[in-house]
């Protein structure tokens, strides 16, 4: 029999007022586990630095809603991909992608980017971005403020998530029963991975979550299973099976240790050994609306929740 963890929280971290948390609209924590940020309405956001405990709010004023968060390994920096001050979901509307850093609250640069882009991921260096939305898949350098090439949306329904490998290389997005895989050197679909249909009814899976490993891509689906495949798109037998009949909101990775991380809707928190495919742990989260993302840390000894409730939660696992 393997090996089963305990998990208890270490550490509870909220962004403010009930009055802020309630619009909260994003929530993303950085691979190394050492920031996370919680974005809002009109340009609000809020930096939490997980091992000080503090917390900062650069001023973005200058922006509306800020709906697309991603955050590289590299802990000062990060990108938002926010609304204009007035948006009025028109198509002709600007949005706008800002380079942080998020230690200093500084501004680094801002340019115009295609409207509505609500999903985003970036490379390990902060070197590529990726945005989609309802019509089209974009990459883009935030340094020197151009886009590298942009498609139009091939799933047959919206973008859910985006992910961008570790070398930088391949993109993935997700939707209804399907997930496209991307060369982004040659800003085109490699493999169009569909997933199974289940049930009498032949009822569609809807991937909403995504992650690249180093040789894998795992995605969770919203009939509680998290399914792998190598990076050529072809399906591997590791199907981890929650027995849930809910969304896997998200879900981390750590591929050393054999661990996956899983946050249920509904705000239960999974831990499965990858290998055997067995539930080693679990932990009801409490928080008090869903959870926007979870890391475990690179040692492996802890992992943090992000929820809409402004609060950042760290899990010690024993």
């Amino acid at each position: 029999m393997g090996k089963s963890y305990e998990i208890t929280m270490l550490k509870n971290l909220s962004a403010g007022s009930s009055s802020y948390t309630s619009d909260i609209l994003n929530h993303a924590i950085n691979p190394s586990g050492t920031r996370a940020i919680a974005t809002s309405r009109q340009g609000v956001f809020t930096v939490f630095n997980i091992d000080t405990g503090e917390c900062i709010e650069p001023d973005d004023s200058d922006c509306g809603d800020i709906w697309g968060v991603a955050l590289s390994k590299i802990d000062s920096f990060a990108l938002t991909i926010a609304a204009p001050v007035k948006h009025i979901h028109s198509s002709d509307d600007y949005w706008f992608l800002g380079l942080w850093n998020i230690d200093e609250g500084e501004l680094l640069s801002r340019f115009k980017i295609h409207p509505g882009c609500y999903f985003s991921a970036t490379s390990p260096d902060l070197r590529l971005a990726m945005a989609a939305h309802r019509g089209q898949i974009s990459w883009w350098d935030p340094e020197e403020q151009k886009c590298l090439g942009s498609v139009a949306n091939p799933h047959s329904l919206d973008v859910f998530r985006v992910a961008i490998s570790d070398n930088g290389s391949l993109g993935a997005s997700t939707s209804t029963q399907e997930v496209f895989l991307w060369d982004i050197v040659a800003k085109k679909a490699i493999n169009r991975i569909m997933l199974p249909k289940s049930g009498l009814l032949n009822k569609r899976k809807m991937v909403g979550a995504i992650r690249f490993g180093a040789d894998h891509l795992y995605m969770g689906s919203n009939d509680g299973k998290l399914w792998v495949t190598d990076l050529s798109g072809n399906m591997l037998e590791i199907i981890i099976d929650t027995g849930h009949k809910f969304w896997v909101e998200a879900f981390d990775i750590h591929e050393k240790s054999s661990l996956a991380a899983l946050l249920i809707w509904g705000g239960r928190l999974e831990l499965w050994d990858l290998y055997s495919g067995k539930l080693v742990g679990a932990v009801e989260t409490d928080h008090k609306d869903r959870v926007f993302d979870i890391r475990i840390k690179p040692d492996a000894s802890s992992m943090l929740t992000a929820g809409k409730d402004g609060t950042v939660r760290e899990w010690s696992i024993s």
